[in-house]
């Protein structure tokens, strides 16, 4: 190659980021669902999340996209998307599935977590029992998912019982 040609391939090349424009737009709209920035109900249209954030049409309608496929948004009755209304049933339902799959995920959790690991996540549960902060159930579940081996449904699960505990 050319000096010419190695100076022009410099110049061609992509600069890889940690993170992706769309996570960097799906993260803090999910921590506002889940904050109880937006509220449940709350429509979200396009003009108002990029006024917020700053980002483009279409970073915003990937990170939307996201947090749909997630369960925490959900499309408005008149066009564009709101934040998920959880209704009764369908909350008892959750905590329903939420009992088996915090089971499943413990048991996972204890046959691939190390004695410490354990031992920590028995006094994270202690403190978790005498915190009644927000983020006490999604602590736990968080600890018990680290080690459970399908991390990305005990996500799912754990973003949308937050929605039911705030």
């Amino acid at each position: 190659m050319t000096r010419e040609g190695i100076a022009a391939s410099r110049r061609v090349r992509i600069q890889h980021l940690e993170r992706l424009l769309r996570d960097q737009v799906t993260d803090p709209l999910r921590k506002a669902v889940l904050d109880g920035i937006f509220s449940p109900g709350d429509r979200l249209t396009q003009r108002k999340l990029i006024e917020l954030t700053g980002v483009s049409r279409t970073s915003l309608r990937e990170g939307l996209q996201q947090l749909q496929a997630e369960g925490l948004v959900e499309p408005a009755p008149r066009r564009g998307l709101q934040v998920i209304l959880l209704t009764e049933t369908a909350l008892a339902e959750l905590y329903e599935v939420r009992e088996y799959l915090e089971s499943a995920a413990a048991e996972l959790f204890i046959a691939n977590a190390s004695d410490d690991q354990v031992a920590t996540l028995a006094q994270q549960l202690t403190v978790a029992d005498c915190d009644d902060g927000p983020e006490a159930p999604r602590r736990t579940s968080t600890a018990i998912c680290s080690r459970a081996r399908e991390t990305r449904s005990c996500d799912e699960y754990t973003n949308r019982s937050q929605l039911g505990s705030s």
